[in-house]
């Protein structure tokens, strides 16, 4: 199998020459030549986002134009939405701030609010229709108040009337558990935890609210999919983890991993005896990390497939480690369990 990786394209160049694809695309006032400014300067301030940029164009152009479709702005200040690398794509990742910026502008709602709930908080649930009670001092550390215990969100609708919905933080951290990004080094969950669990909480929510504009439900599904956030749909405690075939990129990210490599050999080793399920059983259990996991299957289904056709009695050239240098960075990002 060839370890030639893909060409690479100047990022800043290609996302200056999307300016008819993004105006055919906005729904706001906001405008590619004053979007385009922020993506390059996002572009040439973050090496990891310019370096995936570079070798998938391909992922930054519909990152730039799903920015178009959801009418929010790359603007640093505002704090929307940001283009970041991520399992070798870049993605449109929507912060809280605009998620709640689109409901509230889809005209739906009027408001909405997403809370935290720690320990030391007093609280009360009074139903999903009437303002819970939650009183804290704003003041207080946050070790006084506690670790986080659950959250709500809560929205006004047009008729002035609230809608409650409650997650525990089991709930959340179930969520977290389930979003294919989080072994990356780049995962928001390692950075933004409580940032990560507002924007569930209005996900959440989200799906008790009128349906009068496509936007937010837009955004969202781009959130749960394309930006591998994890989570398509979630309601009384189900969930289900989207599955994406893995791109070149992500086969070469992963391929050039000696540690990846080095232990792949040896699944290799014990599963030639006739243990092929269970080695497929073994790998499902020590991987957290569902794209790695889709690649170790894909690589030990291709073992298989050439040991079968050409058994050899020791291991074959063609799975040998490859001998590349790897960087920090890499082996964060896809270092295996055990």
């Amino acid at each position: 199998m060839s370890n030639n990786l893909p060409s690479k394209v100047d990022p800043v160049k290609f996302i200056t020459e999307l300016g008819s694809s993004f105006e055919a695309a906005a729904v706001s006032a906001y405008k590619h030549s004053q979007e385009v400014l922020f993506a390059i300067h996002a572009i040439q301030k973050t090496q990891a986002l310019a370096r995936v940029a570079s070798i998938n164009p391909e992922s930054l152009k519909r990152a730039y134009l799903q920015l178009a479709a959801v009418g929010l702005t790359l603007n640093p200040v505002l704090k929307l939405c940001y283009l970041v690398p991520r399992d070798g794509h870049v993605v449109l990742d929507i912060s809280y701030q605009g998620l709640k910026s689109i409901a509230e502008e889809s005209g739906s709602i009027k408001k909405c609010k997403a809370v935290l709930i720690r320990k030391n908080d007093v609280r009360k649930y009074n139903g999903p229709f009437v303002a819970p009670l939650h009183e804290y001092d704003p003041c207080a550390s946050i070790a006084d108040r506690g670790e986080i215990v659950g959250g709500y969100s809560i929205a006004i609708l047009n008729d002035d009337s609230p809608i409650v919905d409650f997650m525990s933080i089991e709930e959340l951290l179930k969520i977290k558990a389930l979003s294919p990004a989080l072994d990356s080094s780049y995962s928001p969950y390692n950075h933004f935890e409580d940032q990560m669990f507002l924007k569930t909480l209005i996900k959440r929510g989200y799906k008790s609210w009128p349906r009068t504009n496509t936007r937010l439900a837009q955004a969202i599904d781009y959130l749960n999919t394309q930006a591998r956030e994890g989570l398509e749909n979630y309601i009384d405690g189900y969930a289900e983890v989207i599955e994406q075939p893995l791109s070149d990129v992500e086969r070469e990210e992963f391929r050039s991993s000696q540690h990846i490599e080095d232990f792949l050999i040896k699944i290799f080793n014990r599963a030639k005896n006739n243990q092929w399920s269970a080695a497929e059983d073994y790998l499902r259990e020590r991987s957290t990390n569902p794209r790695q996991l889709l690649y170790m299957l894909e690589r030990l289904a291709q073992f298989k497939q050439e040991y079968i056709q050409n058994p050899v009695p020791e291991n074959p050239s063609h799975v040998q480690p490859v001998n590349q240098t790897v960087h920090v960075d890499e082996i964060q990002n896809q270092a295996l369990v055990g």
